[in-house]
């Protein structure tokens, strides 16, 4: 799941009329996240402390192979970064538990008390992910053609366009499989390391 379908989860909600407005362009990121964060607010009677959402994101499991993967790439040597349209605490959480040196998330604003206000914070446009990545490359003084990025959905391709090596792991949709250089279709982190650490070229 995403760190938005688990916050989503902890309070009951569904967003699926959100997530086909954005669909249509009816909202844009910052929207669609303003009327995702509106969904919490309603559900908790209108206030969410920041820090109950970071309890709720705590809990979030990393998939099977996670460790296992990191371990590999960490011991290779090999750079690595996050790129996401979720939010920024869980990414962060993951990054510091596997040794991960950039991430690029988007952010919920507080107000003085650490209070969600109803706005998000937009880093990563979900039709635009090339920016980050390419934002993301240079905090780790990489290029593209010394890069690999890992996407499961057709939001990635725009990642996969930037680097030399494009996976689809675990896909969620034939646009991300056509976007491809390499698919997998597993939950295993590990079958990642053949392409990432031992594969590569």
């Amino acid at each position: 799941k995403s760190a938005w379908e688990w916050v989503h989860d902890h309070f009951g909600v569904d967003n699926s009329d959100n997530l086909e407005a954005f669909f249509q362009g009816y909202l844009d990121d910052e929207a669609f996240m303003a009327s995702d964060i509106a969904l919490w607010q309603d559900a908790a009677g209108g206030k969410v402390h920041i820090k109950e959402v970071e309890e709720i994101l705590a809990a979030a499991p990393l998939m099977p192979g996670t460790h296992e993967l990191f371990d590999a790439l960490n011991e290779a040597g090999v750079t690595t970064g996050i790129v996401s349209g979720g939010i920024d605490i869980l990414a962060h959480r993951v990054a510091q538990e596997l040794g991960i040196q950039v991430v690029e998330a988007n952010g919920l604003a507080v107000d003085a008390k650490g209070f969600l206000t109803g706005q998000g914070i937009c880093r990563v446009y979900l039709e635009d992910k090339a920016t980050p990545t390419q934002r993301a490359l240079r905090a780790l003084g990489a290029d593209g053609e010394q890069a690999a990025a890992v996407g499961n959905s057709h939001y990635d391709v725009g990642m996969f366009e930037t680097v030399a090596r494009g996976i689809a792991f675990a896909p969620v949709d034939q646009g991300v499989r056509e976007g491809a250089d390499i698919v997998l279709e597993t939950k295993d982190m590990r079958a990642l390391i053949d392409h990432l650490v031992e594969g590569w070229a």
